[in-house]
């Protein structure tokens, strides 16, 4: 077995890549301010939400906010209420969703490349091309014998 393999075999790895999708992602968090509206709408959708209990109805002031699926709200108010709660309105707090979902990506990445580069995959594409050239081989020859 190679070293490359039984490095990206480990638990290790794993930790590693989401560490590092984890430090990348909180480069940003506590330091940039709010960088577009719908970033604030989102916030205070989520704020709005966590205040009033409903669940269901997601309002963006007095407006309905239908627009969007209800995940990221409901994943908003959740971390909002188990850090802060509704009534600090930081802006880092309804990014701690981003983060996990960056997280979730690059482990999701990383498996699939992992996936790909077994030595099992590398193994069939070596018969898949063999087979190629095999073909071209037969091919040629025959050509020849006319």
């Amino acid at each position: 077995m190679l070293l490359q393999d039984r490095l990206i075999n480990t638990e290790r790895a794993r930790l590693f890549i989401a560490l590092l999708a984890l430090v990348a992602s909180l480069a940003g968090v506590f330091t940039l301010p709010v960088l577009d509206r719908d970033e604030a709408r989102f916030a205070q959708a989520s704020a709005q939400m966590a205040e009033t209990g409903d669940i269901i109805d997601i309002r963006f002031q007095d407006q309905p906010r239908h627009k969007k699926p209800i995940g990221i709200y409901w994943m908003q108010s959740l971390t909002v209420a188990v850090t802060t709660g509704p009534a600090a309105r930081e802006i880092w707090t309804y990014r701690l969703p981003s983060v996990l979902g960056a997280m979730l990506a690059a482990l999701s990445a990383f498996w699939i490349g992992r996936r790909l580069g077994q030595p099992a995959a590398r193994q069939r594409g070596r018969h898949r091309q063999d087979r190629r050239h095999a073909g071209r081989h037969d091919r040629a020859e025959r050509a020849g014998a006319r």
